[in-house]
């Protein structure tokens, strides 16, 4: 999404949430890259958050357009599932 033109993103994003019948509130950035011309673009389509690939905790002061995740794969054990949910105080 970095390298492309606002009017492909703004094309295959809206695509998207047509096939997802508009109910798309949240969008995960292809290999985790995004620039702000693709954050503004979400905003503009109704994408009420978007998700990198940084893995860690989100806090209440992360941009809702730049929200870490954790990667779950199909080799992720019950242990390191349940850790991801468990409290970190």
């Amino acid at each position: 999404m970095i390298t492309e033109e606002a009017g492909a993103i703004r094309k295959d994003v809206a695509k998207s949430i047509g096939v997802l019948k508009g109910e798309s509130l949240a969008f995960a950035y292809p290999y985790g890259e995004y620039s702000p011309k693709s954050i503004r673009i979400l905003n503009e389509l109704g994408i009420d958050m978007a998700f990198t690939t940084e893995e860690r905790d989100a806090s209440q002061d992360d941009h809702l357009y730049e929200l870490p995740r954790h990667s779950i794969f199909h080799d992720t054990t019950m242990t390191r599932f349940q850790s991801i949910f468990r409290p970190h105080h």
